[in-house]
């Protein structure tokens, strides 16, 4: 039985209709934190771990942001994630949140996996920078 051009264009916008559900719900599980419900999303498929969201974040990015150590280390070390992945708007890598974050076991982390220090965001400033302008964070300034 041959399926006509119409057709398949539907079946094809279904599955992608599909797709960014599910990719919608794996970014609210790590935002949540919802180690569950992230592995049922990326067990149903991989490539989801490599799709950007509409404001240019992979998941790594977003785990990253949310200081989700685990997911971050599922993305890397199973689902191949670049650790030197760039946000689309902001031009931060994960490394970048972290330090934003001033996340320390994050950055120790990201740095072992070769996360790139220097790499710069729109607004021109590194990981250093960005770190160092987190002192008002005890923590922090204890690294500095």
């Amino acid at each position: 039985m041959n399926i006509s051009d119409a057709q398949r264009k539907k079946q094809q916008k279904e599955v992608a209709h599909e797709q960014k559900a599910i990719f919608d719900l794996l970014i609210q599980a790590i935002q949540s934190g919802d180690k569950e419900l992230f592995y049922s999303c990326l067990h149903g498929d991989e490539g989801l771990a490599h799709c950007k969201s509409s404001d240019g974040k992979q998941p790594l990015l977003v785990a990253c942001e949310f200081s989700q150590l685990e997911i971050v280390k599922c993305l890397i070390e199973q689902s191949n994630c670049d650790v030197n992945s760039v946000c689309l708007l902001t031009n931060y890598t994960p490394v970048m949140f972290a330090a934003q974050n001033a996340d320390q076991d994050m950055m120790e982390y990201l740095i072992e996996k070769g996360a790139d220090l220097q790499h710069v965001s729109v607004c021109g400033r590194n990981a250093f920078k960005i770190l160092s302008d987190s002192r008002l964070n005890p923590v922090v300034a204890e690294w500095l």
